[in-house]
């Protein structure tokens, strides 16, 4: 069966998703992308100009794919904490099964490259404020409805999005993360106030 030129890419762009996941960004090279690809290295210089190029694309990849995500529910029929809880609860299981992801995730994994810092504040950030924006709908749905309090939607936006970094933190420091979760999810709707 021969590959088309989308599905080229796509073969591409997951093999590299399982050398970054396994090695990570800086000890990863095009040669072990293409081996795992089963493609000459040509071809995947057909695809991407270079290795940050094939890693910002799975960047966005995984930021579009939660997009939709967020989308699908924010549209949904429940109300805005179990809209909430739904997001937390499916993003954190699915990154706490994939291993190496959250590292993926982290910009600390690549924050010496400067010229991928510049690229993916061009590239993703814009993205990136697109979840904002998404999770800041559902809150301002919740303040109307009288379920939250009035407060700002995009920096509890933001909070919120920090907790699913908060879990994978806590998983990684304690190997663990059941009861956690809700743990976690309380602070966000409760506080730390008694």
């Amino acid at each position: 069966m021969k590959l088309t030129s989308q599905s080229k890419r796509e073969v591409i762009l997951k093999a590299a998703e399982g050398i970054f996941l396994k090695k990570g960004f800086f000890p990863t090279r095009i040669d072990d992308i293409a081996r795992a690809a089963r493609v000459a290295k040509g071809t995947v210089y057909l695809y991407f100009s270079d290795k940050e190029s094939i890693y910002l694309a799975l960047f966005t990849q995984k930021i579009e794919e939660g997009i939709s995500f967020l989308k699908m529910v924010e549209k949904g029929p429940d109300p805005p904490k179990a809209k909430l809880e739904r997001i937390f609860d499916t993003w954190l299981s699915n990154l706490a099964k994939s291993e190496g992801l959250p590292s993926f995730f982290s910009i600390e994994n690549i924050n010496v490259a400067e010229k991928i810092v510049k690229r993916v504040r061009r590239e993703v950030f814009p993205r990136v404020k697109e979840m904002v924006r998404l999770i800041a709908q559902i809150i301002r749905e919740g303040m109307e409805r009288k379920e939250f309090r009035t407060t700002n939607p995009e920096l509890a936006a933001l909070y919120f999005l920090h907790l699913i970094h908060v879990g994978l933190i806590y998983q990684v420091f304690t190997g663990k993360l059941r009861g956690e979760k809700e743990m976690i999810k309380d602070l966000f709707f409760k506080g730390v106030e008694g």
